[in-house]
């Protein structure tokens, strides 16, 4: 932690690493926070492999790939990168991150939602920003656990969303087929 954090590089390729990491890992790391949990191997391995070609779009190199490895090997570098750099980053969070994060969110209250869920899903408690919610906060917190934890494994849920997500990019990249002819 305190390497990375005071080296003389400002943006090196092992944050452009982290940043990739960022999109995918927390599935694989926590997949009872995002719904993963009955994904089989055999899809895990299919989304590493995707992650594989965005790092190479880009324009990681292939020994800096978060997603370079296996699913057991990424599992195990994933939480390895989380208990030395990612969460003592998470216990030394600056002013500007803050505002940035909040700026991220439609409702600046819904980013202490957000923190608890990510504090609580990595094992750091706080309780008193629990106690400090509002019924609104705590109902939004509950509602995404429920979904994610609960009803999105479901596979008539799953495949639904899916196909409306679907449905709905293909509209999308019908639309811009039409307009770029």
């Amino acid at each position: 932690y305190y390497d990375y954090m005071n080296g003389k590089q400002a943006f090196s390729e092992f944050d452009m690493t982290l940043v990739q990491a960022a999109f995918f890992a927390a599935v694989l790391v926590y997949p009872d926070h995002y719904g993963s949990k009955s994904a089989t191997n055999h899809e895990l391995e299919g989304f590493i492999h995707v992650w594989r070609v965005f790092g190479y779009y880009m324009g990681i190199s292939e020994e800096n790939n978060a997603a370079q490895f296996g699913l057991e090997r990424t599992l195990v570098v994933g939480n390895e990168v989380m208990d030395k750099i990612l969460k003592p980053c998470m216990l030394y969070v600056n002013d500007q991150s803050i505002i940035m994060a909040q700026k991220i969110l439609a409702k600046p209250t819904n980013y202490y939602v957000w923190v608890y869920r990510n504090y609580n899903m990595v094992g750091f408690r706080l309780d008193r920003l629990w106690n400090s919610f509002s019924w609104k906060q705590r109902c939004a917190y509950y509602s995404r656990s429920l979904f994610l934890g609960y009803l999105y494994p479901l596979p008539l849920v799953r495949d639904f969303i899916n196909y409306m997500a679907q449905k709905f990019m293909t509209k999308i990249w019908l639309k811009e087929k039409v307009k770029s002819q």
